[in-house]
């Protein structure tokens, strides 16, 4: 593998009620901009349902967080890796290989470690590895490339570098929205790579011009003063305010960072949603789903089932399909209920009862 830097990344972090200190914070300069990161923090597992819930109060945690996260940060991290494909640099999170693989790829405006919380309870028993895509995260942020078949031919690149295309015995792949097209769309051109496919709400379909909604591609970008400021203002957020609440505090410290001014910004580029460059794009990933080979797994949002009418009988039609609703959830459920979308990944690799609703 064309490795190019490893960084344990694990110096820092914030928590609400710490007032930032001078120095604090000051990481590794993102490849395209002169910014810095802010060093990973990862909530410990140990802290149980008082974080969890939601409802742990902001003076709690310095006296919760000192027992516990120095051990946290130390074992439970995982390991920064970049890698060049094609005409950029990707970088991607090893958790370690502790069993079968699972290949985890986000959407839209979220990087590697949206996945943070499901990848702690997975990693014991899988090689657990999340990328990020061009134009996400610590990836290169380029210009141009973010058409589906871009970004395919990036994904399959990857998965040739590390080694998938001479035929690994047990290959799982997750994605979520834009990032489960990516992988259903590799699937139908290369199926030898996977083993099996686990789809979070991707599009089925787009019979008409891609069209980015006006507020999100052309409104200013917004920026926050700190990282309070962005933890209240997630905290508040109609649909960012249902993630659990070790999942916003990844959020908060992997993936932002600081911008020259001190100001702290999300890390992914604007470019990522240009319309222009998404004009005429069509796809319809029904037949494959019919004819897919593998077995997948499509999980819904209990919120969102509807939109994916046109394959929640698919089973009763094409046993290796599996529809399962997570119920309480918005698009996000995987940052919303970690925990359940973790269980149901274990069922289906492990070649357990599905249920059709958790």
């Amino acid at each position: 593998m064309a490795m190019i830097g490893t960084v344990a990344g694990c110096e820092g972090f914030w928590i609400p009620g710490q007032a930032r200190k001078d120095g604090l914070g000051l990481g590794r300069t993102h490849q395209v901009r002169t910014v810095t990161e802010f060093p990973p923090y990862s909530t410990p597992v140990s802290l149980g349902a008082k974080l969890l819930d939601g409802r742990a109060r902001t003076q709690e945690f310095p006296a919760i967080i000192a027992r516990n996260v120095r051990r946290e940060l130390t074992e439970s991290q995982p390991q920064d890796h970049f890698v060049k494909v094609r005409d950029i640099t990707l970088r991607y999170v090893d958790w370690g290989d502790n069993g079968p693989l699972l290949l985890l790829l986000h959407g839209a405006m979220r990087t590697s470690r949206s996945w943070d919380a499901m990848a702690r309870d997975l990693r014991p028993d899988f090689h657990v590895i999340s990328l990020d895509a061009r134009g996400h995260g610590d990836s290169d942020w380029t210009a141009r490339g973010y058409r589906f078949s871009n970004r395919v031919r990036d994904v399959s690149a990857f998965c040739d570098l590390i080694g998938l295309d001479v035929g690994r015995e047990d290959v799982t792949v997750v994605g979520h929205s834009n990032g489960a097209v990516v992988f259903a769309m590799l699937a139908a051109k290369r199926p030898e790579l996977f083993s099996r496919l686990v789809l979070l709400e991707p599009m089925l379909f787009v019979e008409a011009p891609a069209e980015v909604p006006p507020r999100r591609s052309n409104r200013p970008r917004r920026t926050w003063s700190s990282r309070e400021e962005l933890h209240t203002y997630l905290k508040q957020h109609r649909a960012a305010g249902r993630w659990r609440e070790d999942v916003i505090l990844d959020v908060v410290n992997h993936e932002t960072m600081e911008l020259p001014d001190r100001r702290i910004d999300m890390k992914w580029s604007p470019e990522t949603v240009n319309l222009e460059e998404r004009q005429g794009e069509y796809f319809d990933l029904r037949p494959f789903f019919q004819n897919a080979g593998l077995p997948i797994q499509f999980i819904v949002s209990g919120e969102r089932t509807q939109r994916f009418h046109d394959v929640q009988d698919l089973p009763a039609r094409v046993p290796s399909f599996h529809f399962t609703r997570v119920q309480d959830t918005g698009h996000n459920m995987y940052m919303e209920r970690p925990d359940a979308v973790a269980s149901l990944i274990r069922a289906f690799v492990g070649g357990g009862e599905i249920p059709g609703m958790v």
